[in-house]
Formats: structure tokens, sequence, C-alpha cells
């Protein structure tokens, strides 16, 4: 069976940092931050997992629709 995951393909990962060097606004951004600011543009859904501050958890419900099963990477 063929499987496609943009997370495996490597001019998609170049689309991604060059999408998140074009939005940093002309200001250096650390490797290690735009690797992280990837993962999340790859994986929305896994916002829904992270702990945020009081003052925007009402937000955390904006990201329950992008949680799929199809956006799950799983070995088998």
């Amino acid at each position: 069976m063929l499987l496609y995951h943009p997370a495996f393909d490597t001019y998609h990962s170049a689309f991604r940092l060059l999408l998140l060097l074009w939005n940093s606004g002309g200001q250096d951004v650390p490797f290690a931050r735009l690797r992280i600011l990837d993962f999340y543009v790859l994986f929305p859904a896994e916002l829904e997992n992270m702990i945020f501050p009081q003052s925007i958890i009402g937000q955390k419900k904006k990201w329950k629709h992008l949680r799929s099963r199809y956006n799950n990477i799983t070995e088998r």
C-alpha cells in the first residue's frame, strides 16, 4: 500500500520552512524554534495537547475540529 504524508516529503518540508521564514517579519528565528513551529504547522491537531495560560485557554476549543484519524502517523 502506498501512503503519502507531508512529514516525509523533502519538498513539502522546504516549503513549510520557507513559509515560516516568510512570515517571521524579517526577524532572525533560531533553528530550534523553526523546527518546533514546523511541527505544529505539520500537525495542527497537536495544539490541543498543549498547556496554555489561563488568559487564552478559551481559544483551545478552536482546534478540536482539527483532530482526525487520518492525521496520525502510526508504526505498524
